[in-house]
């Protein structure tokens, strides 16, 4: 998808989607030019016509043959110049019915494709109940406590068979559905977004999010996605730069709240400012991929890996990561192995990371008091707690060399940054935005401005 053929007018080294506003002065230049080619178009068809007049004066309606020939190719001149104008009107008429046919063709294949997304297909299914002996009503049972079969005088077993027909999603159509919006929205960028619309829907309508409460016993093994939600989890992530750019000059964010994505492979994959607000995500696999911006609000990211993926301006307010507990020689990979820059872990559960990073990937990280911490990182914060009413003390007493010293060590401290307020405080929101500033993350995706 990377990879697009150029069209004639990138070849020519001009823009797909040309920006009028922003080229006024070159829209002046060629409005000017072009009033000046009506015009002299206009003073051409008269005097033409001038001419003809003068000549059938001069000369009468009985005109030699060497005169006829004159008024003859002023005549197709003067049908030149008028009809013109004629000619170019019926073109752009043309153009725009070609475009609205083209634009009635792609809702069509929209359409289908949508309808595409629901398709189920009947399958024919066999329950088989087996019997079991019992005497007045009362189950026979063995030794060990367990139903005695019924069995024919043959020795086989007796069984009611039951056949039922059960409706199913039927993927292959699905598959062809996905690929089919994926298509359209390179082909007419001016629909791109509404389907990332419908490929979002699709997720949270296919796979919605029960609850966001950690597995128990903890799972064993990735959970296995169906084959149709993890196709529309690789073309939304698989969406080029052309793409993406139309996104954020509409601020449009992917919309995947509340799913349960468990073991969905996200790697390499370009979802920065998406929201996965109380989405499910257990096991899910974000390695490599554009995290910038995106949203993880109460998102359940226990056993998720971000080996290299991309954590600038990652908001993962209130989410979990509480599983595996470790022991103290354990290691969970997650958010630790990804590239953290201005992350932001406001009443986040932290408990099951034991390493986030060292002190300078620390201070460009931003939680709460109530972000949940592994007990030896929260021992090193509690060392902030201290600085702070150490430097409250010297305030009051007014030692101000001590209060200086004590400044300098509260803002070189890992958590220095930290705000020592609740999530719900006003003042822990405040001091995140002077954060982000610092960090100059400011606008879109990091904030809706």
């Amino acid at each position: 998808m990377e990879h697009e053929k150029a069209t004639l007018l990138q070849w020519l080294g001009f823009k797909n989607n040309f920006d009028f506003s922003k080229n006024t002065v070159l829209g002046g230049f060629l409005g000017f030019f072009l009033s000046l080619f009506i015009i002299a178009l206009a003073m051409v068809s008269i005097a033409v016509l001038l001419m003809i007049v003068v000549t059938v004066v001069d000369n009468g309606f009985l005109i030699a043959a060497e005169k006829a020939e004159i008024i003859r190719n002023l005549g197709l001149l003067l049908a030149a110049t008028v009809g013109l104008p004629f000619l170019v009107w019926r073109s752009i008429v043309a153009q725009k019915q070609v475009n609205v046919a083209e634009q009635g063709h792609i809702t069509d294949r929209i359409n289908e494709a949508v309808k595409g997304l629901g398709a189920e297909k009947v399958t024919k299914q066999v329950k088989r109940t087996p019997r079991y002996q019992s005497i007045k009503g009362v189950w026979k049972r063995d030794e060990d406590g367990e139903l005695i079969p019924a069995v024919r005088p043959d020795g086989e077993r007796i069984e009611d068979v039951e056949n039922f027909e059960e409706s199913v999603p039927n993927l292959e159509v699905r598959l062809g559905s996905i690929y089919g919006l994926e298509r359209i929205a390179v082909d007419s960028p001016r629909d791109h977004i509404q389907i990332m619309e419908i490929l979002c829907a699709y997720l949270r309508e296919n796979t919605p999010a029960v609850s966001t409460v950690p597995s128990d016993p903890e799972p064993t093994r990735r959970p296995k996605v169906r084959i149709d939600i993890q196709a529309a989890i690789t073309v939304i992530g698989r969406r080029t730069t052309k793409q993406v750019d139309i996104e954020r000059k509409s601020r449009f964010r992917l919309d995947l709240s509340n799913t349960d994505l468990s073991g969905g492979d996200f790697r390499n994959g370009e979802f920065s400012g998406a929201m996965f607000h109380g989405a499910r995500l257990e096991g899910a696999m974000f390695d490599a991929s554009d995290l910038s911006g995106t949203q993880f609000y109460y998102a359940l990211l226990n056993f998720a890996s971000f080996v290299r993926a991309n954590l600038q301006g990652t908001r993962f307010d209130y989410a979990t990561i509480n599983q595996p507990q470790v022991s103290k020689s354990g290691w969970v990979d997650t958010i630790n192995l990804g590239k953290i820059y201005g992350i932001c872990l406001i009443g986040a559960d932290l408990s099951a990371v034991r390493f986030i990073g060292k002190d300078e990937v620390l201070k460009c990280t931003f939680g709460s008091s109530d972000t949940k911490l592994y007990y030896a990182m929260d021992k090193k914060r509690a060392e902030l707690k201290q600085l702070l009413e150490q430097y409250e003390d010297a305030e009051r007493a007014e030692e101000k060399e001590k209060s200086a010293d004590l400044i300098q060590k509260i803002s070189g401290h890992a958590f220095g940054k930290w705000s020592e307020y609740e999530h719900n405080d006003f003042a822990t929101r405040s001091e995140y935005t002077e954060f982000m500033k610092a960090l100059n993350l400011v606008g879109f995706p990091y904030s809706n401005g």
